[in-house]
C-alpha cells in the first residue's frame, strides 16, 4: 500500500483492506487471511484452525540436511514428520533434499489437507505423503504401506505444558490450542515418541525434536532410558533449550 499510495482504490478493495486491518487488530494471524505461510524458503497453505509455522521450527530443517550431508553414501534419504501441522517441516525438508522421501502424520484433517495442497502446488506430491493419524496412536497402522524404518525422524508436537497453555493461548487465540497442549507436564508427546521412535529408526538414524525450554533434560533422560545415545539439547536465538537431538545405535 506505501509503494502504491497514489493509485487509485476501488470501494470493493477498500472494504477489503478495512475488513483485513479489523481481523488483525482482532489477533488473527496476518496467514489466515492470505492462506499461505512462508518457511524456510517454501511457501505453504495455512486455514483457520492449522497451527502457523514459526521461524524457530526452520532450525530443525537445517540441522536435519546438515548431519545427512555428512552421510554422503545417504543419498535417498526417509524421513518421518511426526505432528506434520501444516506440513512445512516436510515440505521445506523435501524442498532442501531433493532424493528424499517424507511421510508427515498429523491428526487434524485440515492441516492434513493443507499439506496435500502445498505438496502438489510444489510439484512434490510424488515424494511428500500425508496421513491422517493420531501419533499417539498406532504407528503401525498409520504407516501399513511404509516399509523399513527411516533414517530421519523430526517433529515439533504440542509441547505446552497446563501452566503455560492461558499465555501461549492468549498470545495467539485464534490458532487452536489443540495444536498446542501437551499434556499436564507437557510432555504426552514426548513419551510416545520416546517409546516408539527405536522401533522405527535405521541404525545410526537421526531424531529431532523442538521442545519447550525447563523440559529438555527430562526429554533426554526419557530418550536415553529408550536406547538412544548421544542425546543433548540445543538452544535457540533467544538462548532459551529449543531443540533436542539423538540417534539410533549402530
Amino acid at each position: 500500500m506505501l509503494l502504491r499510495r497514489d493509485d487509485a482504490v476501488s470501494p470493493e478493495l477498500a472494504h477489503r483492506l478495512t475488513e483485513y486491518a479489523r481481523q488483525l487488530a482482532r489477533g488473527v494471524p496476518a496467514e489466515y487471511l492470505t492462506g499461505r505461510a512462508d518457511f524456510d524458503g517454501v511457501t505453504v497453505a495455512v486455514k483457520e484452525g492449522v497451527l502457523v509455522p514459526r521461524p524457530e521450527t526452520e532450525w530443525l530443517v537445517g540441522r536435519v540436511v546438515d548431519v545427512l550431508a555428512g552421510h554422503p553414501g545417504l543419498s535417498s534419504p526417509r524421513v518421518l514428520d511426526l505432528c506434520s501441522g501444516s506440513g512445512a517441516l516436510a515440505l521445506a525438508l523435501a524442498e532442501r533434499m531433493p532424493m528424499a522421501s517424507v511421510v508427515g502424520l498429523e491428526i487434524d484433517p485440515v492441516a492434513v489437507s493443507c499439506g496435500r495442497e502445498s505438496a502438489a502446488r510444489l510439484g512434490v506430491a510424488d515424494r511428500v505423503k500425508f496421513i491422517q493419524s493420531n501419533v499417539l496412536g498406532s504407528w503401525s497402522s498409520a504407516l501399513q504401506g511404509w516399509h523399513g524404518r527411516a533414517d530421519v525422524i523430526v517433529s515439533n508436537p504440542p509441547y505446552v505444558r497446563a501452566e503455560r497453555l492461558a499465555a501461549a493461548h492468549a498470545a495467539s487465540p485464534f490458532e487452536p490450542v489443540s495444536a498446542l497442549y501437551g499434556g499436564r507436564d507437557g510432555l504426552l508427546f514426548y513419551r510416545r515418541i520416546a517409546a516408539e521412535a527405536p522401533r522405527w529408526l535405521e541404525p545410526g538414524g537421526l531424531l529431532e525434536l523442538e521442545i519447550d525450554d525447563g523440559l529438555e533434560q527430562t526429554i533426554l533422560n526419557l530418550l536415553c532410558r529408550a536406547g538412544l545415545h548421544e542425546c543433548r539439547w540445543s538452544r535457540d536465538l533467544a538462548g532459551l533449550p529449543r531443540y533436542v537431538e539423538a540417534y539410533q545405535p549402530e
